[in-house]
């Protein structure tokens, strides 16, 4: 009487175990199949931005005086302020100041940068000093290609409340290939506790 009840237990097992062989060979095949699908995707036919793009630095400059750059998938400058489109800029008054060079005025090399740090011009957004340091500068190509890097340095009293003289020099470790110029001063953050605010100064090549 045990026989057909061996039996019936022996289907029911090997019964069991090509249901799981056939349903992890099914999983199998329909994943390879996904990847497949997925790397001879026409790159067109990729999602927005899923290879990544970078714009060149490139500046306009604004009615107001200020610089605008390139962005978005397009590359497009950004809109001007007050202009449709336009964001409003968590920092809308920038307390860093330069007054040598001016934007868009020929430049010689090396390039010698001064201007002044005021933040009683906007008391909420100041402009981060540190250890007598108020930016380091990056001077790059109109390509985006980075021609030479110099630190914004304090040339008197830092630690006050009123205006601070910086000055720096950029000295180039390789030569610009276009007539444009971007300066890039980034401020000093040194606990890393917030984004740099940055100052971008469109320059010519003398």
């Amino acid at each position: 009487m045990t026989k057909p009840h061996n039996s019936f237990l022996l289907i029911g097992v090997v019964a069991f175990l090509l249901i799981g062989i056939v349903s992890a060979g099914s999983y199998l095949f329909l994943r390879t199949q996904r990847s497949s699908s997925n790397s001879n995707m026409p790159l067109e036919n990729l999602p927005d931005g899923s290879l990544g793009q970078a714009c060149t630095m490139e500046a306009k400059i604004c009615p107001d005086g200020t610089a605008v750059g390139r962005t978005g998938p397009n590359c497009e400058f950004a809109p001007c302020p007050g202009e449709a489109g336009a964001e409003v800029p968590a920092c809308p008054v920038a307390n860093l100041r330069i007054t040598n060079p001016e934007p868009v005025e020929k430049v010689t090399f090396p390039l010698r940068v001064s201007g002044v740090v005021d933040n009683r011009t906007n008391s909420s957004c100041t402009w981060g000093v540190f250890e007598a340091q108020a930016g380091t500068m990056v001077l790059a190509d109109e390509d985006g290609t980075e021609l030479g890097r110099g630190v914004l340095a304090t040339t008197g009293e830092w630690m006050t409340t009123g205006p601070i003289s910086v000055d720096g020099t950029v000295t180039l470790t390789r030569q610009p290939t276009g007539k444009n110029l971007v300066l890039t001063i980034t401020e000093e953050d040194p606990r890393g506790m917030n984004t740099p605010k940055q100052l971008v100064v469109p320059l010519l090549v003398e």
